[in-house]
């Protein structure tokens, strides 16, 4: 469903269940779980509905990232949802940093937690687990314990059909966000250096060419010096560049677009040539600096921050690049093709999985379902009101209360539920439409003008567990010989046309033709 937005998902969600409605109070009919007459059980069968809060307490086990340092028990939005349902978690807490090696051991271990929350899982270990038996599936939870989320996926089928693995059952919760420019990665132009030169935007190849020829030679910061760098690129984000070509990436995976009906990996494209060759014209003229290809945040925002000498680059958000004095100088640059952009739906799986230990399933749905109102939303993302943030005027509007936090990512961590790793629940619409942050509403535009000329997001390929197999396996051969040979034709150490064909012979061989029809195979049985 092109271009619809999250917001008329939240507000149908809200009617149908407005979980926080009256901060806790029990007897509020328009509670998301006031369905039995107000005789709060402890527990209910998969068709009847749980109330909340819990007449009396249920503890359950979970295994959790932390919001940083701060575990979630200590989070004031944690301990505000343990109040209004009355459902008690012991939490194993794990740093980012050990979070794989960790959730893995536990899995083998047979010592697993009734649950899973935002422990990074991603689809292929979620089907994996889910068709072992491990995780159950959730369907008929969803169905009669989670309203919110069942709203949510009514409005949205592009997120159900992303949740639901190849055997057709549902074995995680999503983080259900806004629409996103495909990889969450924009391509950010100088809007103040074009004008400074007297330049419009490019709009298309040959233009841009030009832009960053002049970037480099007119000196468009004014400060009589060569220290220009008209494109810089990090590692990986130099793909992110295939929608200028007219190529109609994947949102999820820009290495694959559709291309004449098939699926194609675009390496190995004969439109694959035409980006390396643009890219080795960039890098010859001095326009494409020289470590994009090896290039990570770090070294980028060290280059970039406070310091008005880049023209061009990828980023989530140009304040992540150039710091907030002068990302306002940033705009996206504009999709030279209607319909190519790529999009998603902004949801991601994996947030929230019920294991085969939980004695109380349906309960467990339904306290995560509780995080995908609207209320929930801003309980996640934004804390409490009045303790971590305010409203400034009647049309919603709000911002920040510090009190002692030393800043807002401290106060978030502290606060929120978001943050550090997906969590299951929606983002609020209050985020997005009345902060007062002008740089984040001014990357709320920037992403919505990419959708709105964008294509609708594709459909999330399911594979068996031997095609992941297969995908895993091939692209471990694959993935840093094609960044190689980039590198290596963009720089000159290669010739692209007397090595194409030994390039292409070499994918080939690694298994790339089992691979293609892996994907082939799987994108017709997702448009079925």
């Amino acid at each position: 469903m092109k271009k619809e937005r999250i917001l008329s998902m939240i507000l149908t969600a809200s009617l149908a269940a407005a979980m926080l409605a009256g901060c806790g109070d029990s007897s509020s009919e328009e509670s998301s779980a006031a369905a039995d007459g107000g005789d709060s059980g402890t527990s209910a069968s998969a068709s009847e509905q749980v109330t909340f809060p819990l007449a009396e307490p249920v503890t359950m086990s979970m295994f959790a990232l932390t919001n940083n340092d701060v575990e979630l028990p200590d989070a004031a939005a944690f301990q505000k949802m343990t109040e209004l349902t009355n459902v008690q978690w012991e939490v194993q807490s794990v740093l980012s940093a050990d979070l794989t090696e960790k959730r893995n051991l536990l899995v083998s271990s047979n010592d697993y937690p009734d649950v899973f929350c935002k422990a990074g899982f991603g689809s292929v270990d979620v089907a994996k687990y889910g068709g072992q038996g491990l995780f159950i599936d959730l369907t008929d939870y969803i169905s009669t314990q989670a309203p919110n989320l069942s709203a949510i996926l009514e409005e949205s089928p592009g997120i159900r059909q992303q949740i639901t693995s190849q055997d057709g059952n549902i074995y995680s919760l999503p983080e259900a966000s806004f629409a996103l420019p495909g990889g969450n990665v924009i391509l950010f132009i100088n809007e103040q250096w074009l004008e400074n030169l007297g330049l419009s935007e490019p709009t298309n190849l040959d233009e841009l060419y030009d832009v960053l020829k002049a970037f480099k030679e007119q000196d468009p910061n004014g400060n009589g010096e060569a220290d220009e760098i008209p494109f810089i690129g990090q590692q990986g984000f130099l793909k992110y560049i295939y929608p200028y070509f007219g190529i109609a990436t994947s949102g999820n995976d820009p290495q694959w677009a559709l291309m004449d009906g098939s699926f194609e990996y675009v390496p190995a494209t004969e439109k694959y040539k035409e980006v390396l060759a643009y890219y080795q014209k960039l890098y010859q003229d001095g326009l494409l600096e020289k470590n994009s290809f090896t290039n990570g945040q770090e070294q980028q925002s060290a280059l970039g921050n406070g310091k008005d000498v880049l023209g061009m680059f990828y980023n989530g958000g140009s304040f992540q690049t150039v710091g907030y004095e002068l990302c306002y100088n940033y705009k996206e640059l504009t999709p030279f093709e209607e319909g190519v952009y790529p999009t998603t739906t902004g949801a991601v799986p994996g947030t929230f999985v019920v294991t085969d230990k939980c004695e109380y399933p349906e309960i467990a749905v339904a306290w995560a379902d509780q995080w995908y109102s609207e209320e929930g939303g801003i309980l996640a993302w934004m804390g409490i009101e009045g303790e971590s943030f305010q409203y400034t005027d009647e049309e919603g509007h709000w911002e920040w209360i510090l009190g002692d936090y030393e800043s807002v990512v401290d106060m978030r961590e502290h606060m929120g539920f978001q943050g550090s790793a997906n969590h299951p629940g929606v983002q609020p619409e209050a985020w997005r439409m009345g902060t007062s942050d002008p740089s984040e509403t001014e990357l709320s535009e920037q992403r919505q003008r990419l959708i709105d000329a964008g294509g609708d997001p594709f459909p999330t390929l399911n594979f068996s567990d031997a095609d992941n197999k297969t995908i895993a396996t091939v692209n471990a051969d694959i993935d840093p010989y094609v960044n190689q040979y980039m590198a290596q034709v963009v720089t000159g150490e290669l010739d692209l046309e007397s090595s194409w064909e030994e390039y292409i012979a070499t994918l080939n061989n690694m298994g790339l033709q089992d691979m293609v029809s892996i994907y082939q195979k799987a994108y017709e049985e997702a448009t079925k």
